[in-house]
């Protein structure tokens, strides 16, 4: 069974310095991917969410920095959204 998950990824004051950006501003990127799968833990599929995210950021950038978890871990934060809301979706 697979579901969707939606997660926020905050950029840390690091990265924002890091790209030439103001360092107290707040920047924030919404993921959304499907999740699940048999024998796939939380832990598993969480790192594997980092691990993406660093290799698009690459993608887009011209930064050059080693794919970890300790990588994202330095450069951003990433919180599981609680609740979607679609405020365009028709009403039941």
């Amino acid at each position: 069974m697979t579901y969707e998950s939606v997660y926020i990824i905050s950029w840390k004051p690091e990265y924002l310095k890091l790209t030439g950006q103001d360092e107290t501003a707040t920047y924030r990127v919404v993921l959304r991917l499907n999740q699940g799968g048999f024998g796939e833990g939380v832990s598993d599929f969480l790192s594997q969410v980092k691990t993406r995210y660093l290799a698009y950021e690459l993608s887009i950038s011209m930064l050059d920095f080693t794919i970890s978890e300790e990588t994202f871990d330095q450069f951003f934060t990433i919180d599981e959204a609680r609740e979607v809301i679609d405020l365009d979706e028709d009403e039941a």
